[in-house]
Formats: structure tokens, sequence, C-alpha cells
């Protein structure tokens, strides 16, 4: 029984597209892809505002995160930050 646990919970680590974990993680490697890309466009005004709409996007779904759940908030934050260093 405990081994079918386990492989439910890898399986919606592969595949989980809608907690708010995976949503900021998703928004924050969009966010540096277009960083990146305004780091070398400097007058791409367009991109500038799409990152500014993500960025709030982002701080959304954090605070979400936080109200919801702080200790799990707190424990990706870390898990974050170490994959940003990585």
């Amino acid at each position: 029984m405990n081994s079918s646990t386990d492989n439910r919970e890898e399986n919606k680590k592969k595949i989980d597209t809608g907690s708010a974990e995976s949503q900021i993680r998703f928004l924050v490697r969009r966010i540096d892809k277009l960083v990146n890309h305004v780091k070398n466009n400097i007058h791409d005004n367009v991109t500038k505002l799409s990152i500014i709409k993500l960025v709030s996007k982002r701080r959304k779904q954090e605070k979400y995160l936080k109200n919801k759940d702080f200790k799990r908030y707190e424990l990706f934050k870390k898990q974050l930050a170490e994959e940003k260093n990585s």
C-alpha cells in the first residue's frame, strides 16, 4: 500500500501543472528568460511590460500560497532559492 502512495506522489510531481508551486516555478522561469532577452534588447518595451504582468501574477500566486499554507510556502521558497543557486 505504501509503494502505491509513493508512486502517486511521484507521478503528481511529474505532471503537476495546477498547484501554486508549479505555477510559480513556471512564472519564475518565464520571467528569467524574458529578463535575459531584455538585457540583449534594451528597447523592447513590450517585453518589459510582459515582465511586469508576469511578476504581478507570480506575487499573487505567492500570496495565495502563503495565506493557504505558510509552512508549505516557506519550504517552497527554500527549494526555489536552492534551484536558483544551482
